[in-house]
């Protein structure tokens, strides 16, 4: 059984995302594990006042897709996020999302201040554009760009976010693009990671990782690409565990503080036939 939403400017079931979602994963219960859920968006842009939230495992049924072919033209602004410390699409305990492709999911109002080589960030404001945490899964396609947000991509407490396909994006990030922490697990093979940058409090934390793993969080990112970072690529600490065989990480933000690749308090980085350059390993 495949049932389809359609979500557009005007003229279909929706023109909000996240309502689409809300009302897919309501329906889901129906399927009985038997069949799929689309959420199917067209090309446009999307401006959301909250977040799109599961915490139902019945959601694995739900599929929310846009231009497979060009995710730039499906623009999903979430306008909520600044200090509410709200994400844009979450699954928590145990809630699911059986797969996003196909778009741009952009965080608006975050960001303090941005130049070309810092950016400043709003209090309480420091939400993941994806995440997936107590034991929840979310799905990506290999056709997705997460901006602005302070996390891009999030893996927290046992949660999981799969991108095996690879081709996932998250750009100017704040603290962390790629995070897995607290046994969360975040495959994405490959990924890129493109500015990272928090530097509110330069005197107390000088933030901006590409890809992090800690408190026993496990990142899978062979092959992926690393490049405008503020503090670190690759990233390990707190027993975090890095599979990063392949990875390039070049173009630190500050070529004094930045490093490559930074192990410490148990963390394990493998990391072989990998390009790390112009920063201090």
């Amino acid at each position: 059984y495949q049932k389809t939403i359609s979500v557009c400017a005007s003229g279909c079931d929706y023109s909000s995302v996240v309502a689409a979602f809300t009302a897919a994963v309501g329906q889901a219960h129906k399927l009985a594990t038997h069949g799929i859920i689309v959420v199917s968006v067209a090309d446009g842009t999307y401006t959301e006042t909250a977040q799109a939230f599961t915490n139902d495992p019945a959601s694995s049924a739900v599929q929310v897709i846009g231009n497979t072919h060009d995710l730039t033209k499906v623009q999903v602004n979430f306008t909520h996020i600044s200090g509410t410390n709200q994400s844009g699409f979450i699954a928590i305990g145990g809630g699911q999302i059986g797969l996003i492709d196909g778009m741009t999911i952009n965080g608006v109002g975050a960001q303090a201040s941005h130049t070309n080589t810092r950016t400043t960030w709003k209090n309480q404001s420091y939400g993941a554009g994806i995440m997936a945490q107590g034991g929840s899964v979310i799905n990506l396609g290999p056709h997705m760009d997460i901006e602005h947000f302070y996390y891009g991509v999030e893996a927290d407490d046992g949660g999981v976010v799969n991108a095996r396909s690879g081709g996932v994006k998250a750009g100017d990030a704040g603290d962390v693009a790629f995070m897995a922490r607290g046994n969360g697990v975040i495959v994405c093979t490959p990924c890129t990671a493109v500015r990272v940058s928090d530097l509110t409090n330069p005197d107390t934390a000088k933030l901006g990782y590409c890809y992090d793993a800690e408190r026993g969080g496990a990142l899978y990112i062979d092959g992926s690409t690393c490049s405008q970072f503020g503090s670190g690529g690759l990233y390990a600490l707190t027993n975090g565990k890095m599979w990063a065989h392949g990875v390039t990480v070049s173009n630190p933000l500050n070529t004094t503080l930045a490093k490559g690749a930074y192990a410490l308090t148990g963390g394990v980085i493998e990391s072989q036939n990998s390009k790390i350059g112009r920063a201090h390993v």
